[in-house]
C-alpha cells in the first residue's frame, strides 16, 4: 500500500529538521565558547605567573649585590634582567630594575617599621630628635619596646618604654626601674614615647617585647637620612602583546646595614663602660 504524503506534512518535517539543527548548532558553539573561554584563561594565568616570576628573579638579583653596587644603580636608567627561555620554551622573561635612596614614603609622615616579638631594627640617625609609636599586631596583646641610641663618640643612651594600656608589668619579666610609659598613640599607632637620644645620635636599635609589632618613627625635628634602597622590578614577557596580565611589578626594601639583635648583649650590660671595654 502506498501511503500519500501532504505538503503540510512535509512542511512539518523541514520544521522539525531545522529546529534540531538549530538547537545542536547553539549546544556546539557554546561548548566552543568555553572551551576558548577556558584556554584564554589558562594563558592569561600562565602568562601573568611567568610575569611575576621575572619581576622576582629581577629583585632577587639585585638584593643580592653589594651596597656598591646598589649605589651606583640610584639614579641610573633601569637595568634589565634577561631569563633566557629553557628546554622546549621559547618565552624569554625581562625584568626591568631600577633602584631609588629610601626613605619616609610619601604622604605618610613616618617611617614604618615591623618588627616580630624580641627581634631587632635600626633606624639611621642624623642628630635630629624623633618620636617612636607603635601598635601590637596581636590582639588582646600589648607590646613594649626597649631601644638603645647611640652616636659617633660611643656614647649610648639605652631605655625601656611600654605600652600605655599595661595594667602592670608582665610576670616573664621586670622592669627593674628601667622602664618609662607611653604618652598614649595618634590616629595611627595605640603608643608613642619621644626617645632620649645622646648628642649628635646616628643610630636607633629598636627592640620588641611580647607581640609582633606595627611601629612608625616620625622627626620631631630635622629629617632622617636614607634608609636603605628601594628595588623596582617589572617583569614582563617579550613577545606577548602588553596588558595586564603580561607585566607583574615587584618592590622591595632593602635596609641599611647593621648588626643583627644577638651583638645586643651590649644593650643589657650595666653601664656605657661595660659596652665600650
Amino acid at each position: 500500500m502506498n501511503k500519500t504524503i501532504n505538503n503540510n506534512e512535509k512542511g512539518q518535517a523541514l520544521i522539525f529538521v531545522v529546529a534540531t539543527m538549530t538547537v545542536a548548532l547553539a549546544v556546539g558553539v557554546g561548548v566552543s565558547l568555553r572551551n576558548l573561554s577556558s584556554i584564554s584563561r589558562t594563558s592569561r594565568t600562565d602568562t601573568a605567573s611567568r610575569a611575576q616570576a621575572a619581576a622576582e628573579g629581577g629583585a632577587e638579583n639585585v638584593l643580592s649585590r653589594s651596597e656598591g653596587d646598589l649605589a651606583s644603580m640610584v639614579g641610573a636608567p633601569a637595568e634589565d634582567i634577561v631569563f633566557a627561555p629553557t628546554g622546549g620554551d621559547n618565552v624569554t622573561a625581562v625584568a626591568s630594575v631600577s633602584v631609588e635612596n629610601y626613605n619616609i614614603p610619601a604622604g605618610l609622615g613616618y617611617l614604618p617599621l615591623d618588627i616580630k616579638q624580641d627581634q631587632v631594627s635600626e633606624v639611621k640617625l642624623d642628630g635630629g630628635a624623633v618620636t617612636v609609636c607603635w601598635s601590637s599586631q596581636v590582639d588582646g596583646t600589648s607590646s613594649d619596646i626597649y631601644y638603645s641610641a647611640y652616636n659617633n663618640s660611643g656614647d649610648i643612651v639605652r631605655n625601656g618604654v611600654e605600652a600605655s594600656s599595661r595594667d602592670g608589668f608582665p610576670s616573664n619579666y621586670s622592669s627593674g626601674g628601667t622602664f618609662e610609659g607611653a604618652s598614649g598613640g595618634n590616629a595611627d599607632f595605640a603608643n608613642c614615647h619621644d626617645v632620649s637620644l645622646p648628642s649628635s645620635a646616628v643610630g636607633l636599635r629598636i627592640r620588641v617585647i611580647n607581640a609582633d609589632t606595627r611601629l612608625g618613627v616620625y622627626p620631631s625635628s630635622g629629617s632622617l637620612p636614607d634608609q636603605g634602597y628601594l628595588i623596582s622590578s617589572l617583569g614582563k614577557l617579550e613577545a606577548v602583546e602588553e596588558g595586564e596580565d603580561a607585566e607583574a611589578l615587584v618592590t622591595v626594601v632593602r635596609s641599611a646595614p647593621y648588626m643583627p639583635g644577638i651583638f645586643d648583649f651590649g644593650v643589657y650590660s650595666g653601664s656605657s663602660a661595660d659596652v665600650l671595654d
